[in-house]
């Protein structure tokens, strides 16, 4: 029998997650320069060809966590936008932040090795949301 459009949707939505949860993992071991799309498929069980898919590109992975991080901040994001800070001072400003957030929070650490890469990728700011 085949799948209703509301499973699809869940089967699609569920292995999004995955391919993040594992991005989130590879990027917090290897760092964005070294992670490769072959890692995150691996890690995520799922093909290599099935993470395109889904994301064009390991930039817009890491970029799609840390919108994901930052989306429990929003309020603070829009103050750092209106800031007139470098890069890496925004960065510290909301690592400092986020981490009394989440410092209880399972994911929390691989979350703050993401944000500190991302003083490395200035480029990468301007798509958070």
């Amino acid at each position: 029998m085949p799948r209703t459009p509301e499973k699809n949707e869940q089967v699609k939505k569920e292995k999004k997650e995955r391919i993040l949860k594992a991005g989130l993992k590879v990027f917090a071991e290897n760092g964005l320069a070294a992670a490769k799309m072959s890692d995150i498929a691996k890690a995520a069980g799922v093909s290599y060809g099935l993470v395109y898919q889904y994301f064009p590109s390991k930039e817009q992975i890491f970029v799609d966590l840390l919108n994901d991080l930052f989306s429990s901040s929003k309020e603070l994001v829009t103050q750092l936008k209106s800031l007139k800070l470098s890069p890496r001072e925004r960065i510290e400003v909301i690592y400092t932040q986020l981490f009394a957030m989440h410092k209880n929070d399972p994911t929390g650490e691989l979350y703050y090795r993401l944000m500190l890469q991302l003083s490395f990728y200035p480029h990468l700011w301007k798509k958070l949301t």
